[in-house]
């Protein structure tokens, strides 16, 4: 890049070397660059703009994530976005935005994105969950993308207690769970509700501890050896 960047005006080669050697980790970071972008590269303005969209929605999960820009090399058949996914220093996989893909191996335009995992990587880092634990439904209403941090949050909270937990994105069904959680308001000052698909029962007004004691409880006694309650 930089042997081919050496007849461009000044200003480009000043920016391009600069943006090489950058990372960032905020949508501050986007906005700077933004504030420097020479005129003469301003076709480059609504790349950033998409890239500040994703970095804002992984904001509003509590997501970490590090900005790149030399992230996409020897990928030459991605058209916007490229990502990676780690697990502190370890690469589980990769993907990013190919519009143009499809057209070259013979098909039509077509927007397209996609991943691959890598499963030597991956298969080291899985923990099994015990098979008896309650599937949890988690829910939100009038869930949108900036506020759907205390649902992750929440998630991680229960997964940590050993529970398995899928969102619902409208296509889930709830008779594929046998909890529903619903995140009503502050889950530290009784927010959450609660209802057993399997017996109708609800609960309202839990906090995060009222939670999982409670999931706790009903998750125990389907556990326990049936000779243990004989008396």
């Amino acid at each position: 890049v930089l042997s081919a960047i050496q007849d461009q005006p000044e200003d480009i080669q000043r920016f391009l070397k600069l943006l090489g050697g950058l990372r960032g980790k905020s949508l501050g970071f986007l906005a700077n660059l933004n504030a420097i972008l020479p005129p003469s590269l301003s076709r480059l303005r609504p790349y950033l703009d998409d890239l500040a969209q994703v970095a804002e929605l992984l904001d509003g999960i509590g997501q970490d994530y590090e900005i790149d820009f030399t992230a996409g090399k020897g990928f030459e058949y991605y058209t916007g976005i490229v990502f990676q996914f780690y697990s502190e220093d370890i690469l589980l996989g990769n993907g990013g935005r190919y519009d143009e893909l499809i057209r070259l191996v013979g098909g039509r335009d077509a927007p397209a994105s996609g991943f691959a995992l890598s499963i030597d990587s991956l298969l080291p880092l899985i923990y099994h969950e015990d098979p008896a634990a309650p599937s949890i439904l988690l829910t939100q209403p009038g869930k949108e993308h900036g506020n759907m941090k205390p649902l992750f949050d929440l998630a991680r909270e229960l997964r940590r207690k050993g529970h398995t937990v899928m969102f619902d994105f409208g296509r889930e069904r709830a008779s594929d769970c046998r909890w529903i959680v619903r995140l009503e308001g502050d889950s530290e000052t009784g927010g959450v509700a609660l209802r057993d698909t399997k017996t109708g029962r609800e609960w309202k007004g839990l906090t995060l501890n009222d939670l999982l004691d409670t999931l706790g409880r009903h998750h125990s006694r389907t556990t326990d050896h049936p000779l243990r309650d004989s008396n």
